[in-house]
């Protein structure tokens, strides 16, 4: 009797198990794409795509929360279209999502999250602070939004905040292996470039790599357009001073002596290495930029 107790109780498993996948087979969706009319030019066939992309969307309904890889596919494909579209189309199609997104707080929490990996992680394809601005200003203006939520967004964007592109750096105090100090506005250069690392951590070694090989930075160097400011942000001294020969004599190579940079929070140092370049006058003209952009930047200016 025994035997047949389990045996029923196994196959009453089976059975749930089977209908389970039968009610999550017959609630899977595919994202609503939309179809581009044929009179659309090809030319403008992006700008439409970037304008319409959400539209056959139903934003309150929560089954797709159940796929987050439709969703995270959708959000990959839409932020390469608006890579493609238009400046004005682009910002106009962004700041639409993200109202749409809070038709429900279960989405708009969703969003909130895969957003932050998008767009604010440093090592993100899609990185763009100007867009995750707009959604920590929703956050913490939205009713649906957590308190919780609105606490986290108002310190993300406090630190987004700092030193954007566009206005003046926060002037920095650094000591150099002698003993000397300078600061960051010390550089009389048409331009300086910021480069904030750790002795031996693997992404310095490539971005210092990179800047050593670069004939655009060392030209620039060497003709007096360029100051570049390696500093080192955290405590242990003597790990910098032990890698301190690996830095170019062309550079100026400090460390924060007092931690301000860590303990203040003075810079977005969202990842390490990070490197800002700064206009004659210290304005940011490029943020937490990758090492080729600033070489493709400079390349550009002559």
């Amino acid at each position: 009797m025994w035997k047949n107790r389990i045996l029923s109780f196994l196959m009453g498993i089976c059975c749930f198990f089977i209908g389970v996948k039968t009610v999550f087979a017959q609630h899977e969706k595919n994202f609503p794409k939309i179809t581009i009319p044929e009179i659309i030019p090809q030319s403008d066939k992006i700008n439409y795509l970037a304008t319409h992309y959400w539209d056959n969307f139903n934003f309150q309904d929560t089954v797709f929360l159940t796929q987050p890889a439709v969703l995270n596919k959708a959000m990959a494909s839409y932020l390469q279209v608006l890579a493609m579209a238009s400046q004005k189309i682009s910002d106009a199609s962004w700041y639409n999502f993200v109202e749409k997104t809070q038709a429900s707080q279960p989405m708009f929490s969703y969003f909130a999250i895969v957003l932050k990996d998008y767009l604010y992680h440093p090592d993100s394809p899609f990185r763009n602070d100007d867009y995750y601005l707009a959604v920590l200003n929703a956050l913490i203006a939205s009713p649906k939004a957590t308190r919780a939520e609105k606490e986290r967004a108002k310190r993300e964007k406090q630190s987004l905040l700092k030193n954007t592109i566009g206005t003046k750096v926060t002037d920095v105090v650094y000591t150099l292996a002698s003993g000397k100090t300078g600061r960051i506005y010390d550089s009389h250069t048409p331009y300086t470039l910021l480069l904030f690392y750790n002795p031996g951590c693997h992404a310095c070694e490539e971005t210092l790599a990179f800047l050593k090989q670069s004939q655009v930075i060392n030209s620039a160097l060497s003709e007096k357009e360029l100051t570049l400011i390696a500093i080192y942000p955290d405590e242990d001294v003597s790990a910098w001073r032990k890698y301190c020969d690996d830095i170019p004599a062309t550079w100026i190579n400090g460390y924060d002596k007092n931690t301000r940079i860590w303990k203040e929070e003075l810079f977005d140092l969202r990842a390490i290495p990070s490197l800002y370049l700064l206009d004659a006058d210290k304005m940011v003209l490029l943020k937490d930029a990758p090492a080729s952009v600033i070489e493709s930047y400079l390349n550009n200016q002559k």
